[in-house]
């Protein structure tokens, strides 16, 4: 089973918990965040640590019944682990709760990196990665000790990186490619898509949890994977939280509307009956909009043949007038004019 590990989600309190417990009960477990960054100085080479926690890829002898697997990135693992697709389990929070709580832990991190750059190198890692995925503007914000919550909250919220976070996120993880860089969905989120991706997130996690609801959540994964688990003994509390100033009511309300379709789609991954009758739905109503558009594009394709046909005919039109005043400019037919006009008295008596 892998662990999809998502920011400000007490994701670190849940996987840590689990590890230690998973250990005891001699269940396999391979951490690819911590092994990529020990390995490979960067925490996304996902692939990469998958080479050396499962070197034979595929090869059926290399099959594991049980493993705790933690992913902490957004790259697709179907390519490289055992077996034919891997089980999923996570924890989620409010989408806002979420956001606001990660701005600030990551203006924390970057903080650090401005105080101990030795400790925490700005260009390289994670904090190379997070200013290359965040753009300059946003990591400018981040840097300024003095930047206004509200505004970096405005700025954050329309960045790719962290608009559609839940979506990106998840699409990245189950339909992605197996890349160093997360697979955004660039197109628009419309509802076939995010009723295809709680689809695909209903057949591929088998136990879903809700922050604060971390014990719970380190419970059921325990017992999925057959090992004992005592929440009140063994939860080990992560503290790498972060202030989180107050932000006005303004910012708020924005950043409910920008997470909108976070909320929608947060709603069909806990109703998987309204996802199975809405995503037929929605598939035929693509379907008939796809027929429709492929009549359209038939249609606009016999407009533009006819185009070329009248183009065709008008080009020929204009070289015979051009042919036709250059006979009438030539010698030859000034000096036949006097015969033409006898042709056409004559014609004319008859």
């Amino acid at each position: 089973m892998i662990f999809l590990h998502l920011h400000r989600t007490s994701g670190s309190t849940v996987w840590h918990s689990l590890a230690h417990a998973a250990v005891r009960n001699q269940i396999p477990v391979f951490d690819l965040y911590d092994g990529s960054l020990k390995s490979f100085g960067t925490p996304f080479d996902t692939q990469s640590a998958l080479n050396i926690y499962f070197p034979g890829g595929r090869d059926p002898n290399n099959l594991l019944k049980n493993y705790l697997c933690h992913h902490h990135t957004r790259q697709n693992l179907d390519f490289g682990l055992p077996g034919e697709r891997c089980q999923y389990a996570t924890i989620l929070r409010d989408p806002v709760e979420r956001f606001i709580s990660d701005i600030f832990q990551i203006k924390l991190i970057l903080a650090r990196g401005i105080d101990e750059p030795e400790k925490y190198p700005l260009n390289q890692g994670e904090i190379a990665w997070y200013r290359k995925v965040m753009g300059e503007e946003l990591y400018a914000l981040f840097r300024n000790p003095d930047t206004d919550p509200n505004e970096l909250a405005r700025v954050a919220c329309r960045t790719p990186y962290y608009r559609n976070y839940y979506f990106n996120t998840l699409w990245s993880v189950l339909f992605g490619r197996p890349t160093l860089e997360p697979t955004y969905y660039d197109s628009l989120i419309d509802e076939y898509h995010q009723l295809k991706l709680a689809a695909a997130v209903h057949e591929r996690f088998v136990y879903i949890g809700m922050y604060p609801h971390f014990k719970e959540t380190a419970s059921a994964i325990a017992h999925l994977l057959d090992f004992t688990f005592d929440p009140e003994a063994e939860i080990v509390h992560v503290q790498n939280g972060s202030e989180k100033p107050a932000l006005s009511a303004e910012t708020m309300t924005l950043l409910h509307e920008v997470n909108a379709d976070e909320y929608r789609l947060l709603s069909l991954i806990h109703t998987p009956e309204v996802v199975e009758t809405g995503l037929a739905r929605a598939a035929s109503l693509r379907l008939d909009s796809d027929s429709t558009h492929a009549q359209v594009e038939r249609l606009n394709e016999r407009v533009r043949e006819l185009e070329i046909a009248c183009a065709r005919q008008a080009a020929d039109a204009r070289d015979a007038h051009s042919q036709l005043a250059a006979l009438r400019m030539s010698r030859s037919w000034r000096l036949t004019a006097p015969m033409r006009a006898i042709l056409r008295r004559l014609r004319s008596d008859a």
